[in-house]
């Protein structure tokens, strides 16, 4: 698998790219580097693009070990934040849909799923219409 995580401050959003199959280990490793990054701590806009995953290495119990080390991070401070799952696959809705059901009721945090390009962009307000357009960002 391949987790990619960038923060882009100068558009309030992070920006994160699954491929192959998602593995706890990983996941954890790269969303601690996130952490740790000064640069994320204010933003509250994150994109979760799915659409190359190809199925996940573990099941809810440990999703939701994963979940609850991010809830410290995404409900600091005053602004909701805001995370858009793009899940197009059948596996990546099934995955994004456990992540999504692990927020509810967690105050301040607002996520949804979606397998429109331009319904994802415009939930997070950006004047993106693809995530070819984000992946252009990225590159």
């Amino acid at each position: 698998m391949t987790i990619d995580i960038r923060v882009f401050p100068e558009k309030g959003l992070v920006y994160v790219c699954y491929s192959g199959v998602a593995r706890l280990d990983e996941t954890m490793q790269a969303f601690s580097g996130f952490m740790a990054d000064p640069r994320a701590i204010h933003i509250h806009r994150h994109l979760v693009d799915m659409q190359d995953l190809r199925g996940a290495a573990f099941d809810f119990p440990a999703l939701m070990r994963i979940q609850a080390k991010k809830a410290e991070h995404f409900l600091r401070g005053d602004t909701d934040t805001l995370i858009a799952y793009y899940a197009p696959s059948r596996d990546a809705l099934k995955l994004a849909t456990m992540a999504q059901r692990s927020w509810e009721g967690a105050p301040g945090l607002v996520s949804r799923t979606f397998d429109d390009e331009a319904a994802t962009m415009a939930f997070l307000g950006l004047p993106l219409k693809t995530l070819s357009d984000m992946r252009n960002l990225v590159r």
